[in-house]
């Protein structure tokens, strides 16, 4: 299966320069409301973990 994306959708105050590169890379970029709210985690590569919580909400890192 080959999927192809065409379209980016963003919120309102996503980057204007990363907005602009997409938009320059052939990509149809939308922008609306907030979509929603995300935390992330991601393992480095010396082990170690790096963590991130939406600003917007009473999301947090901690317990991580």
């Amino acid at each position: 299966m080959i999927l192809i994306c065409d379209e980016v959708i963003v919120e309102n105050d996503f980057d204007a320069s990363t907005k602009e590169q997409l938009i320059k890379m052939g990509y149809k970029v939308t922008s609306r409301g907030g979509i929603g709210r995300t935390e992330g985690i991601r393992l480095l590569p010396n082990k170690r973990r790096e963590a991130a919580a939406d600003k917007r909400g009473d999301d947090s890192v901690a317990g991580f």
